[in-house]
């Protein structure tokens, strides 16, 4: 059976996040035997360094990748031109294969593939969370600045159209399904939070020799150890995660600090260095896809604090996943997405309500206490939620209906499948 499809994503397949949540669920979508072109920006020393890679990975799946140029500078102005590059290329692949399928990962592919549904062709809305706010939220677009306030206007109205149009919409979250339904009633809304790997994030796979030579290297013995893995800017809260550290040393004063992140550290090492934190306990380390599993496993728990705005109802931290696949407890703040209600239903750690003293005291004390969570319950949670396969599954099953629509079908007016 033919069954072409083109998948749009702004981000990069040599990006971190197009390693952990666009070519997984593309190499499982491949081998149901869907043909897949994608069209990825990739930014420039990434592309370098993982085009032979991905182009490898690409080729023996039968993916057949557009990479395009991204382009940061100067603000606006460059993505405007990455659109018009979208667009072209777009219509490019449209003629060349006659695609059924668009699958629009964020707002801007979206942009440029909604225009294609005069030709027949189906749209797939898989939204990522809420972009235009998100950019409001995290202090982006200075909404004070008339030209950003325009655009995030302009961004809102379409919005509404892509709820409204799409054939079918992808939510990370449960609680983000309401305020889509304010827009699309009637529409089809497929729920698939970010996907872990579960071959990959498997703690059995761990020596316990690997898990040595680790610490050794790091320079650790038999110190309790706290961990983050991920980005330290816009929604992370670093200097309160810092916070909790010092928290921890009051009642624990050899524990250390292991932070994975590809991110400059700078502003890291500037809060410890003004709030008497010893440097000396902090380990930061830049670590790839492949390795993240053994350096997760070496951690005793794990913290990540999340800016609880708005725009975050719509947001899956893909690393509460893999923790949760690794048996790692998580130490976390309310107010985002889906992630008090998965923690708790699955034992995975602590949620916390509010970032001050007597909060953190509290915290850390059951942390140090070891009985705050339940290593199967959070693993078992991992397979029931975070199964990459699953989310493999339920895009086959939408490209499916897509195609088997007859062409007469109106979009969005599909039965809701939460």
């Amino acid at each position: 059976m033919n069954k072409p499809t083109l998948y749009l994503t702004y981000d990069g397949l040599t990006d971190p996040l197009g390693q952990s949540q666009v070519l997984p669920y593309l190499l499982g979508l491949s081998k149901k035997g869907w043909n897949i072109s994608v069209v990825s920006f990739e930014k420039k020393d990434r592309f370098e360094n993982g085009k032979k890679a991905v182009s490898a990975i690409c080729k023996q799946n039968n993916i057949e990748w557009h990479p395009q140029r991204y382009h940061k500078n100067p603000p606006v102005l460059s993505t405007l031109k990455d659109i018009s590059q979208m667009r072209k290329t777009v219509s490019r692949i449209v003629k060349l294969h006659q695609p059924k399928i668009i699958h629009c990962r964020s707002y801007l592919p979206m942009l440029v593939a909604l225009p294609f549904q005069k030709r027949g062709i189906k749209v797939i809305f898989d939204m990522r969370g809420l972009w235009a706010d998100e950019r409001v939220d995290g202090n982006i677009w200075k909404i004070k600045n008339p030209l950003f306030n325009s655009i995030f206007k302009y961004f809102k109205r379409k919005e509404k159209k892509f709820f409204h149009k799409a054939d079918a919409i992808v939510s990370l979250t449960k609680a983000a399904i309401p305020f889509i339904k304010q827009h699309n009633p009637k529409g089809e809304i497929t729920l698939i939070p970010t996907a872990v790997d579960l071959n990959l994030f498997d703690p059995i796979k761990i020596k316990e020799d690997d898990k040595v030579k680790l610490k050794n290297k790091l320079g650790i013995s038999n110190e309790y150890i706290l961990g983050y893995s991920g980005s330290l800017g816009t929604w992370y809260l670093l200097k309160e995660m810092l916070v909790f550290y010092s928290a921890l040393l009051k009642q624990n004063s050899f524990a250390k600090f292991l932070i994975l992140s590809q991110d400059d550290p700078k502003e890291l090492v500037e809060f410890a260095q003004r709030s008497s934190i010893p440097l000396d306990n902090i380990i930061i380390k830049k670590v790839d896809r492949t390795a993240m599993p053994l350096y997760l496993s070496i951690m005793d728990a794990s913290v990540f604090f999340i800016q609880p705005k708005f725009s975050k109802i719509a947001s899956s931290p893909t690393k509460l996943g893999e923790l949760m696949a690794m048996g790692i407890p998580i130490i976390c703040n309310d107010g985002v997405g889906d992630v008090k209600e998965i923690v708790e239903k699955y034992k995975a750690g602590i949620v916390l309500s509010k970032f001050d003293e007597n909060e953190f005291k509290n915290a850390v004390t059951l942390v140090l206490k070891g009985d705050y969570f339940e290593r199967d319950i959070m693993m078992k949670g991992a397979y029931e939620y975070y199964d990459l396969k699953l989310g493999v599954e339920k895009y086959d099953a939408i490209y499916t209906r897509l195609t088997n629509l007859n062409p007469s079908t109106s979009s969005g007016n599909h039965t809701s499948e939460v």
